[in-house]
């Protein structure tokens, strides 16, 4: 971003004119999560806020109240799969969040169908997402998805 500004050119945050694509508060499906699902929310949504601001991660998975897996640099994609591989009883979550210094000009955490589509494969219950910085690709089909899919999407701020 520094160099292109050198050179003449700005980028701005660019989410003020994609607020309908960005992920609002609240349960997003019809369906909420279940009261397990829901403990796993609660438990794990706070230490996902807290390794955000250690800028470790952006994304963690957890089920029953246990911490399966932490996004490195391999990405959400990776982790999902990686979190399916160590959690056959399906049922887990993914929540995902920015770091408070993400610069949000060129790096806005992003789902889309295919997240939803990796989730299912992998066995995940839901997918919490931070409210306000999160873009959410196609949101309308994005949402029908996860509702044919029984995957409930809530966003917390």
């Amino acid at each position: 971003a520094d160099e292109l500004c050198s050179g003449g050119l700005t980028l701005i945050d660019g989410r003020p004119y994609v607020t309908h694509s960005l992920a609002t508060p609240g349960i997003l499906t019809h369906t909420p999560p279940s009261a397990a699902t829901q403990a796993d929310i609660d438990f794990a949504w706070p230490l996902l806020k807290r390794l955000n601001e250690l800028l470790i991660g952006q994304a963690l998975t957890c089920k029953d109240r246990e911490i399966i897996a932490v996004e490195a640099v391999e990405g959400t994609d990776q982790l999902i799969e990686r979190t399916g591989h160590f959690c056959k009883r399906k049922g887990w979550i993914l929540c995902k969040a920015s770091n408070p210094t993400q610069d949000m000009r060129f790096d806005v955490p992003t789902v889309g169908i295919a997240t939803i589509e990796n989730l299912h494969a992998h066995g995940a219950a839901a997918l919490i997402l931070e409210a306000h910085r999160t873009i959410m690709l196609e949101k309308e089909k994005l949402l029908k998805r996860a509702e044919e899919l029984g995957i409930s999407v809530l966003a917390r701020e």
